[in-house]
């Protein structure tokens, strides 16, 4: 399988070229709504091409649970954000530099992030400028 720019996360020839180095990534990404779904990349695939690739497949999954959270259309890299051990992947990181593990009996759970929608935002500031304190005296 031959890397494409957009897979590795660079437009560099010689980073898309050295990504094909025969050691597949297998990613199962788990949902807020406990749905999965899986999806396999080189190991010099950036997290930015990752996130690249799942706005280009868009899987039924994390369609549904955009439409369900009222969060963006995945159509933006920024709207979607990638946990592992707890912790944000960085875009510019590749998928060997995380440590996942090589080969289809070497799965690697990621958690999969979308970020609220703005109009999500505002309804929450609302809801927060309403409320008044804990306790109300009479």
């Amino acid at each position: 399988m031959s890397a494409t720019a957009a897979e590795v996360g660079t437009t560099d020839p010689a980073a898309v070229e050295s990504a094909d180095d025969g050691s597949e990534c297998f990613l199962r990404f788990l949902l807020v709504n406990g749905n999965d779904f899986r999806m396999e990349f080189p190991s010099r695939t950036s997290i930015r091409g990752v996130k690249n690739s799942i706005i280009k497949s868009k899987p039924q999954e994390l369609v549904d649970l955009a439409e369900k959270t009222h969060s963006p259309a995945l159509e933006k890299i920024d709207d979607i954000r990638i946990l592992y051990l707890g912790k944000f992947l960085e875009d510019y990181k590749t998928l060997e530099e995380c440590s996942f593990g090589t080969g289809s009996s070497n799965s690697t759970t990621v958690h999969v992030s979308l970020k609220p929608s703005s109009s999500v935002n505002e309804v929450q500031k609302e809801r927060r400028k309403k409320k008044s304190g804990c306790c109300t005296l009479q």
